[in-house]
């Protein structure tokens, strides 16, 4: 099988670089006589413990400017860990810089001279919220209101939202009342506020605090399907847990759980029974067979399942797809590092990448995402080839062959040399008869990439016939070492005969479909 695993390692990728948000050419700053900003803040805490600060302005100047400032308290900053900001067109550039011991300055570009400007600026904090084991109870520090310097005048209206079902939230510093549902409305905002309030409650109906390292593994089958494995490294940073509640997207199917307990403990694959959402997607519960995850304790955990085609895939034209999916799903965590693997197939070409810019590894493309959070734009859309042959073949025919051949492998190892053929497993005769398909494979990919070559003037008449009759001349060879190596197969047992029959027939499908 050696030849054949180095087979799957081929793979030609392009790079897709996306351009950066605009800005304006020049800066001209807002005065306090001519900047009125009205700031609508919410503040939103979901039930993993990540908070992220969305703050609409809209600004109203007597003269265009080209940027807004907005602060965070220091104590406060260092739990900072993503921001973004954007108009309803477009996202726009912000530069951040830490104006003084007090506070973190994050200022807004925008991409032209402005008067009137409406856009929203969103930070994402990770280390707000805590939890006490001693006391029993839970901990959370926010500025309520952004901090501003004296080039422009602001009116704020702030609101508190939390998913994870907080009871009786109230402030503690620097003043004690209960924590409102309505906003907090301040008419004028002071310059270089930075006052941060403390808020305290003792439980939660499912309030957690996990510490999150994740990875999504992508795998295009030989015959197109697209199987995906979401793969969590919790650490509990709150109260004991006794389940946790996993989102898959919609139109999946094969849900498959599997845990490590600790850092080496290998827990047996469970189904678990999704609960629809109306949104489409479904929520999966994992509970540990160990009980229940205590604070500090980390558990792995492994998702897998399978994409539905007519969801996530597209034939623009037989062999070619489009795969629209995304590098994660309903991220509810902060993770410095997100890492996405696509496993692809033999006979896979690249055709594009839009939305990622991923970097190969043989068979694999590997797409990493830094400070990944509910704000992160993770969708993409992969264009690619697969050989028509291998992609309209069903992949109980060459993929059982090759399963059986695995199989006779490890006997073999376990075993002894002659053990494989003596259970009535040809490991070497089916090693050869899928190696020579997967030449066969790359033969006609290449072919395929000549004819479009010479469409399109990238190759010349005379250079296409040599390499045409090349190509034809290996391509009847295998031809010719193919004949025996099917003969000799199907003559092991009527399982073999079965699947070479069902082989030749969906090679000649194609052909059919090739020529008409």
């Amino acid at each position: 099988m050696r030849a054949l695993v180095v087979a799957l390692l081929l793979l030609t990728i392009v790079l897709v670089a996306l351009p950066g948000p605009a800005r304006a050419a020049s800066t001209t700053t807002c005065t306090q006589s001519a900047c009125n900003a009205g700031i609508t803040r919410t503040i939103a805490t979901n039930s993993w413990g990540v908070t992220v600060v969305s703050d609409k302005v809209v600004l109203n100047s007597t003269s265009p400017v080209s940027h807004l400032t907005m602060g965070v308290p220091a104590s406060v900053s260092k739990d900072l860990r993503s921001w973004q900001a954007n108009d309803t067109s477009a996202g726009l550039q912000v530069s951040i810089s830490a104006s003084n011991a007090t506070f973190t300055s994050l200022d807004v570009l925008f991409p032209s001279l402005q008067g009137n400007y409406t856009f929203t600026l969103s930070t994402v904090y990770w280390g707000l919220l805590s939890y006490s084991t001693s006391a029993s109870s839970y901990t959370f520090n926010i500025n309520p209101f952004p901090v501003i310097d004296k080039t422009y005048k602001a009116a704020v209206n702030t609101t508190f939202t939390y998913t994870g079902g907080w009871s009786s939230p109230r402030i503690t510093s620097p003043f004690n009342d209960t924590l409102q549902t309505q906003a907090y409305t301040v008419p004028s905002l002071s310059p270089f506020n930075t006052t941060v309030w403390k808020i305290a409650f003792s439980s939660a109906s499912s309030q957690n605090i996990f510490a999150v390292s994740a990875g999504r593994t992508i795998t295009i089958t030989p015959s197109g399907s697209v199987q995906i494995i979401d793969g969590y490294n919790l650490t509990n940073l709150g109260p004991t847990v006794s389940s946790i509640a996993f989102t898959v997207p919609k139109g999946v199917s094969n849900i498959f759980e599997d845990y490590v307990l600790g850092l080496e403990i290998d827990q047996p694959s469970t189904t678990p029974t999704p609960t629809l959402n109306p949104d489409g997607t479904s929520t999966v519960t994992f509970t540990p067979s160990f009980g229940s995850l205590p604070f500090n304790q980390s558990v792995k955990v492994k998702i897998s399942y399978t994409l539905s085609p007519s969801t996530y895939i597209s034939s623009g034209s037989l062999g070619t797809f489009t795969l629209n999916f995304a590098l994660f799903n309903n991220v509810q965590f902060y993770a410095p590092t997100l890492q996405t693997k696509i496993v692809t197939p033999t006979g896979f070409r690249l055709n594009s990448v839009i939305g990622q810019t991923p970097q190969t590894s043989g068979s694999q493309m590997l797409i990493l995402t830094t400070n990944a959070s509910p704000l992160s734009n993770l969708g993409f859309s992969l264009t690619y080839q697969l050989d028509p042959f291998w992609a309209s073949l069903s992949p109980l025919s060459w993929a059982a062959l090759v399963e059986l051949a695995l199989a006779g492998s490890v006997i073999a190892v376990w075993k002894g040399p002659g053990a494989g053929a003596a259970l009535g497993v040809p490991v070497q005769l089916i090693t050869k008869f899928v190696d020579l398909y997967d030449e066969k494979s790359s033969m006609r990919l290449e072919s395929d990439k000549m004819e479009e070559d010479v469409a399109r003037g990238a190759l010349n008449r005379f250079d296409y016939k040599q390499r045409r009759r090349s190509l034809d001349r290996r391509l009847n060879e295998i031809e010719q070492a193919l004949a025996p190596v099917k003969r000799d197969l199907s003559s092991v047992t009527p399982r073999f005969q079965d699947l070479v029959k069902r082989i030749e027939r969906a090679e000649a499908e194609l052909q059919v479909t090739r020529t008409t």
